[in-house]
This record gives structure tokens, sequence and C-alpha cells, in this order.
């Protein structure tokens, strides 16, 4: 997915994510709907592709920062799921909150 930044020149910016529905900003979890109802999905948010660091919501977390430029500034968010699990088959979602601090 892909969150969208806008902030005058020269305004420094910080984006956050939250921990979603389920679980936590270290440990997100999507929820299981249908065959997959009760059941729930590890993964991981990064702004670097193939597991970078995780994406959180605090300095501690991990927020992406930046300074504004007056133009949009598209920053991709990578979701991963480890491998090794073994998820009950069916649909996982979950809804993320992004919070931008200037």
């Amino acid at each position: 997915s892909t969150v969208t930044v806008t902030c005058t020149n020269t305004t420094p910016y910080n984006v956050g994510l939250d921990g979603g529905t389920t679980g936590t900003v270290l440990a997100r979890l999507m929820a299981g709907s249908g065959t997959a109802a009760g059941s729930t999905l590890a993964y991981s948010l990064s702004n670097i592709s193939y597991g970078g660091a995780n994406w959180g919501n605090s300095a501690a977390t991990g927020w992406v920062s930046g300074t504004g430029s007056g133009a949009a500034r598209p920053l991709t968010v990578y979701g991963q799921i480890a491998a090794g699990l073994h998820p009950t088959p069916g649909s996982y979602s979950d809804t993320i909150t992004a919070t931008v601090t200037y």
C-alpha cells in the first residue's frame, strides 16, 4: 500500500502506523474470516521491501521520518508474513491507521 504525505518545504514530519485492530505495533495480527474465523496470522510492515525494520508509531518502534518539499511524497508500505507459518486456509485482514505528526 502507499501513504502519501504533503508538507510545506523544510517542515520535518513523522509517519507512524498503529498495531491494527487485533495486534500491536511489534506483533501485528490479521484476523481470519470465513473458513479461518477465529484464527490469526502474524505479519510485519516496513518501508523497505524484503523485511526492512518495523514501521511503528513512535521513535522507539520505528516510525518513518522525512522533510517536506511542498510536493506529495508517496511512502510505500511493505507487508511480510514470516516463512514457516501454517495458517488455517481462508481470508485474513487488518486495518492499520497512519498518523502524521509535524
